[in-house]
């Protein structure tokens, strides 16, 4: 809690420093002169410090899990924890087309995380019960999960440590070397492309980095002759981050540089007109 405590005191300093030092003052402190800035040097000078202030803020964003093991590993779900899917899928030529809600509850307490981990097996499992929104089971349904076995088969994945996940997940006795990785801010993801009886496979899944969650899974299928796409299915989780802070999140080296620029510019602007 301190350290949390210590960013937001850090954020909001930062943010006072900004506003009190980095601009020049709107009015002219001199006595003989003291005359009042235009109103469009004050937007400019409020809209640079608002980005800058944005970006100090959005850099201290994601703070780092609590260590649990000498890897740094931990699980970021507990006993009751649920999680509210979406559950769409479509087959246009067998006319399926199904949108129903679903649920995952973490039914029992996540079980120890080895000090050590070093092959996939050792990675403990969550214990989970699948449902649709109504509260039934979503029984036969659950086969189409199978999709993620070449991921490790887990629906959720310890947290802390998401270099130790990639290098250990590629011990899986079910790893196909062809998978690439998706990871980004947000989220530790992995597809794989294939071919079979001429359609072209694409699954994909991917966990909250957050929590280590199951946040989407999703499969294609495409006709490699015509490429029109025979099956589509996704299992996508509800409340996940905006797309947009997500991506600036992955691109905040780029963002800080492009405000310092414009930080820079501002000052000296600012200095020309004294």
């Amino acid at each position: 809690m301190d350290s949390v405590y210590s960013q937001r005191g850090l954020q909001s300093r930062l943010a006072k420093e900004i506003k009190r030092k980095l601009f020049c003052n709107s009015v002219d402190q001199k006595p003989a002169t003291s005359h009042v800035v235009s109103k469009e040097r004050k937007n400019m000078k409020r809209t640079l410090v608002l980005l800058v202030a944005a970006a100090t803020v959005l850099m201290f964003a994601v703070s780092p899990a609590a260590a649990a093991t000498s890897q740094n590993l931990s699980w970021g779900v507990a006993e009751n924890d649920q999680f509210n899917f979406t559950f769409d899928a479509a087959n246009p030529d067998e006319g399926l087309s199904l949108h129903e809600g679903m649920y995952m509850l973490v039914t029992d307490a996540p079980p120890t995380i080895p000090n050590v981990v070093t092959d996939w097996t050792q990675v403990p499992t969550v214990d989970l019960d699948m449902k649709w929104t109504n509260g039934t089971s979503i029984g036969l349904y659950v086969l189409i999960f199978l999709g993620i076995i070449p991921f490790g088969a887990h629906f959720a994945v310890p947290i802390g440590n998401w270099t130790l996940m990639t290098e250990v997940v590629q011990t899986s006795g079910s790893w196909n070397d062809s998978t690439t990785f998706t990871t980004n801010s947000a989220y530790w993801g992995m597809s794989l492309t294939y071919s079979s009886s001429g359609l072209r496979y694409t699954v994909a899944v991917s966990y909250l980095k957050s929590d280590g969650f199951l946040a989407k899974y999703e499969m294609k299928a495409t006709n490699i002759t015509s490429s029109t796409v025979t099956f589509d299915f996704g299992v996508i989780r509800e409340g996940l981050p905006n797309d947009l802070i997500v991506t600036l999140q992955d691109n905040i080296l780029l963002i800080g540089i492009g405000v310092g620029v414009v930080v820079i510019v501002g000052a000296v602007v600012c200095m020309k007109r004294k």
